[in-house]
């Protein structure tokens, strides 16, 4: 495995963060601001208060730990959509 040295985490690893090694990380690890908005929806969606608070503590350690995510550009947001319509295509 190769390991760099910068790398973007999109919401997916952030929520697996526990159960990656550090080796599975880059050494700099950023976040984009889509990957926040995402992280915003999840204690909202939820009516369990245990996954909610569970949901909520990895949004504020990403707020917090992450330092400033990337922009979130209209280049970004068109792919956003593409993306998310070939989800929603196949039943995701």
């Amino acid at each position: 495995m190769v390991r760099h040295a910068k790398g973007v985490l999109d919401t997916s690893a952030v929520l697996r963060l526990g159960e990656l090694s550090e080796g599975d990380l880059p050494d700099e690890a950023v976040i984009t601001t889509v990957t926040l908005a995402e992280l915003t929806v999840g204690p909202l969606v939820t009516d369990d208060l245990a996954t909610r608070a569970a949901r909520q503590a990895q949004l504020q350690n990403a707020e917090t730990n992450d330092g400033d995510p990337l922009p979130f550009d209209t280049a970004a947001a068109q792919a956003f959509g593409h993306v998310a319509s070939g989800l929603r295509a196949g039943g995701r």
